[in-house]
């Protein structure tokens, strides 16, 4: 592991790929063409990673956790501050598989993200004149991850500024990542100019892959913003909805009632809701917006939106605590298809670039999953896929899948895609559970 003085400054690309994996080891496909993944490896490190976790946690005073990571093996890989006396409390309390792997490090992750929320809270204090698009937390090499556009030469802004915010006694690691105005992360909706009336529904297309959802503002508004479903869930209150991103009901100069269309299944079948029941706007931890369904929709349990024409289940839901970084996930989108992308950082803040300029702003979301296309071809996510769930992606599963989460922003060159966790939208929308429905009458 390279080594860094107690706070490193190193100014690398952001194009360069964690973990030093090439992407070679990667046969990255578009849709549901092969990876280069070992789909039952990833499944047994990922439990493994969640029992270790769940015993750390209620041994912190023992056991300090510092990260973990799969490698391009799909091995786990246990990350300890005090790596002898933590690793000796594990195995007293629990069998360990004989493949993970142990490192030591020497900060927990507790104290990288109090420095990460230290560093942000800095850069939103200052009007973000740093030009940052993103804070995270790169746990494979025990540090802070700040990513930003070029800041003029001749500027009095320094970005090493941000880290005097860190007091003497909380000493880590930082590192900044130089990107371009591509590699910012913007709204992942599509706005269109749509000349049909508000009764027009486009017919399904099995190339879109996932359904989609189509907000307009009036009667007699011609734009349309379209972005995807993410799964059906059940309200607190009782009641019965979608879940999709809270940024696609937000349309230019709206002050009227809004109306959600969706289109699924061969048929073209579709149904109306004109309540959005719970929607966040500022988007602190979830960018997620509820919409309680009208008369007329089926809900069963476990069915959600189609696949190629199939319709598939989520089986159970995972927070972003029980998966490690390196974790490939399977993202489904209106636009982009099904692709599979890996995970680089669980705790990312990251600041969009509300007006398309590439140039970050103030407009804060924290701690969402950061997911990157392992060989840079741009599928990764793209405009229209925004509220698209995430998912994971098991050999044999019979169309049964563990929900992580729904896609909220990406780059422009479609390399990254940031999506809100499972368990940020269901504390955030107020949600009991996952449900799933049946629209039409082919499975009625």
């Amino acid at each position: 592991m390279k080594q860094f003085s107690k706070i490193a400054i190193s100014i690398i690309s952001l194009t360069c790929l964690l973990f030093g994996i090439s992407s070679n080891n990667y046969a990255f496909a578009n849709g549901n063409g092969d990876v280069d993944v070992d789909w039952q490896q990833q499944k047994k490190s990922i439990k493994d990673n969640k029992n270790i976790i769940e015993v750390a946690e209620k041994h912190k005073d023992k056991i300090k956790i510092a990260g973990t990571y799969l490698d391009e093996k799909q091995i786990l890989h246990v990350i300890l501050v005090d790596k002898k006396k933590s690793q000796q409390e594990l195995k007293k309390l629990m069998k360990i598989s004989d493949d993970v792997v142990f490192e030591e490090a020497s900060n927990t992750l507790e104290e990288l993200i109090k420095a990460k929320k230290m560093i942000t809270n800095k850069i939103l204090k200052e009007g973000n004149k740093y030009s940052v698009s993103s804070v995270g937390i790169d746990e494979v090499n025990n540090s802070i991850k700040v990513t930003h556009t070029p800041i003029p030469y001749n500027s009095d802004i320094k970005i090493e500024q941000i880290i005097e915010t860190l007091p003497k006694n909380l000493q880590v690691k930082v590192s900044f990542h130089e990107s371009t105005s591509k590699e910012v992360p913007i709204r992942q909706h599509a706005l269109s100019d749509d000349p049909q009336t508000n009764e027009y529904l486009r017919k399904w297309n099995p190339l879109e892959m996932a359904s989609e959802i189509r907000v307009r503002m009036t009667s007699n508004t011609r734009y349309v913003q379209e972005c995807s479903i993410g799964f059906g869930a059940r309200h607190k209150s009782g009641v019965w909805g979608i879940v999709s991103a809270g940024h696609c009901f937000e349309l230019p100069d709206s002050d009227s009632p809004q109306t959600l269309r969706v289109d699924q299944g061969s048929e073209g079948a579709h149904f109306i809701g004109d309540k959005v029941l719970v929607k966040q706007e500022y988007y602190d931890y979830a960018d997620a917006a509820f919409l309680q369904t009208s008369a007329g929709i089926q809900i069963t349990p476990n069915i959600v939106d189609p696949i190629t024409d199939t319709y598939w289940q989520i089986g159970e839901t995972a927070t972003s605590a029980e998966f490690p970084v390196g974790t490939s996930v399977r993202v489904h989108g209106k636009k982009g298809g099904t692709h599979i992308l890996k995970i680089v950082d669980l705790n990312d803040d990251f600041f969009i670039d509300n007006n398309n300029d590439g140039t970050p702003d103030s407009t804060v979301t924290y701690d969402q999953v950061k997911a990157i296309d392992p060989n840079a071809n741009g599928n990764a996510t793209y405009s229209g896929d925004s509220g698209g769930p995430v998912t994971d992606y098991m050999e044999g599963s019979d169309n049964v899948f563990t929900l992580y989460g729904i896609i909220v922003a990406g780059t422009s060159d479609n390399n990254t895609t940031w999506f809100s966790p499972w368990e940020n939208i269901r504390n955030e929308l107020g949600l009991l559970d996952v449900v799933t429905y049946y629209i039409g009458n082919k499975y009625n």
